[in-house]
């Protein structure tokens, strides 16, 4: 029994590996490649940017560091490693072993079903969240919830190690807040010990707060970048409808299939399957931190929070829901075949996609190796990721998601936002050279391409502009217009 059950879970993962290795990008979203550009900006000149011009804090941290680690190893047999994109799939790969390591010891404490460590295995093997905070995240969740049902099996007070593990997942992913809190007040409905659960939390703060002290000192802000500009707290603001795939589909900006279906799920559910005060009531600590984090992203998340790496803990709690119900009614067996044709029908489904959302970037990266712009900054309207890694060009995007509080706030407050870019620039000595339209709303050309308008990211999808330049003709102009290039007069 132990032995079969572990062959789909090896399958699925030596798949996973195989497929990363064999075509990384296929499995990359472009928002992972900031993090590859920043690692490579830090080792390789000992700065925390993405763009070269301004520096950044728009990273979980956690992962930044631990990739930083990594490729500050790898530079050292080959720099030239760090524009490859199969370097950080070892890296990824152990955590994604080391994640289902543990969770298939909490699934043989808690008598789950083989589902619960598949389904989470196959969602972050297929889906693109490669080289995102995802395994990272996945890995420090394992640990911690592995720490916690042995905790509560045992009977036993709260820890400074699971503080510790807590603090491991807040700078993961900083949204976990929702999580770890719903953590803490399980605990005490379960055992009712105050002060060994406050020593515990004043561990994880104490690790946390130099992080967010350094945000404020060096940044601007407390949170990211990221975190900041998206945010409409404490003003609500409603997203409605968006469904351009089936899997990115949204409703007030949280993903219907990956957010609202392992939520509503485990909401009906879980009562009727689960008690609270036993140790498998660590379900409901995925099911409260879900469910606080579908509401505050509903209320007050602008934009962009129906990426799949966002949905690590609802993915999660479908696990324990799917695992807890099959688990009575189903041969272990099925359950295990099942989560390999699903990963399977999954993977043809995506692929397509992943090579149609591909294509394009790979034609500006040859546009800018064919016209040989090198080491030029350019300013690019969205999608600066996948171009930034793939050339020597230092990219400043436009959503300013990779910039900082602090340098947004004066660009915001200056009479021409896109003036201020300019001016900043060649006080640097890295003037603009070029301007790339890639889509989005930040930057809007006019009809005649003679200008373009930039609405400020911090009222994003409503476009507040903040400023506009006259420009000369383009020097290029892809049929469908997704690319346009302008070349900037010094």
């Amino acid at each position: 029994m132990i032995a079969y059950k572990r062959i789909p879970l090896l399958v699925i993962y030596l798949l996973a590996v195989f497929s990363w290795s064999w075509h990384p990008t296929s499995f990359t979203g472009d928002d992972s490649y900031f993090y590859l550009v920043v690692a490579r900006n830090l080792v390789l000149s000992g700065r925390q940017t993405f763009s070269g011009v301004v520096p950044t804090n728009g990273v979980h941290p956690l992962w930044l560091y631990v990739l930083g680690a990594y490729s500050y190893v790898v530079s050292r047999f080959s720099p030239s490693l760090l524009w490859n994109a199969r370097y950080p799939v070892p890296l990824a790969a152990s955590l994604l072993g080391l994640g289902a390591w543990n969770f298939r010891k909490v699934e043989d404490l808690l008598g789950l079903g083989p589902l619960f460590t598949l389904l989470p295995m196959v969602f972050l093997s297929v889906f693109a969240v490669l080289f995102s905070e995802a395994h990272l995240f996945y890995c420090a969740l394992s640990w911690l919830t592995l720490l916690a049902v042995r905790t509560a099996i045992a009977r036993k007070p709260l820890s400074g190690l699971i503080g510790f593990a807590a603090a491991m997942v807040l700078l993961s992913r900083l949204d976990s807040i929702f999580l770890v809190g719903a953590l803490y007040l399980w605990y005490l409905a379960i055992d009712r010990r105050l002060l060994p659960a406050l020593r515990s939390a004043g561990v994880c703060a104490l690790i946390v707060a130099p992080y967010l002290i350094s945000n404020a000192v060096f940044f601007g802000g407390f949170v990211p970048i990221h975190g900041w500009i998206k945010s409409s707290f404490p003003h609500v603001v409603l997203k409605g409808f968006y469904f351009p795939t089936i899997f990115a589909s949204s409703i007030g900006g949280y993903n219907l299939f990956w957010g609202y279906i392992p939520l509503i799920a485990g909401l009906i559910l879980l009562p009727r399957l689960v008690r609270l005060n036993t140790a498998l009531g660590i379900a409901y600590v995925y099911l409260f931190g879900c469910l606080a984090t579908c509401v505050y992203i509903t209320l007050f998340v602008r934009y962009g929070s129906y990426w799949y790496w966002y949905y690590v803990e609802p993915v999660i709690l479908l696990s324990f829901t799917a695992s807890i119900l099959l688990n009575h009614n189903r041969p272990a067996l099925f359950t295990a075949t099942l989560a390999v044709g699903v990963a399977g029908v999954v993977a043809l489904m995506l692929l397509p996609q992943h090579a149609e959302r591909t294509e394009p970037l790979e034609r500006i990266v040859a546009y800018v190796k064919t016209h040989r712009i090198d080491n030029q900054l350019i300013l690019v309207s969205d999608n600066p990721g996948y171009l930034a890694f793939n050339t020597d060009d230092p990219i400043l995007a436009a959503d300013l998601l990779t910039a900082n509080r602090r340098f947004v706030e004066q660009m915001e407050t200056s009479d021409n936002s896109l003036r201020f870019l300019q001016d900043y620039c060649d006080k640097l000595g890295m003037p603009i050279r070029w301007l790339f339209y890639l889509g989005g709303s930040w930057l809007v050309p006019s009809a005649d391409l003679r200008s373009i308008t930039y609405c400020d990211p911090h009222t994003h999808p409503t476009c507040r502009a903040v400023g506009t330049i006259t420009l000369g003709p383009p020097d290029y102009v892809s049929s469908d217009r997704y690319f346009i290039v302008w070349r900037l007069s010094p």
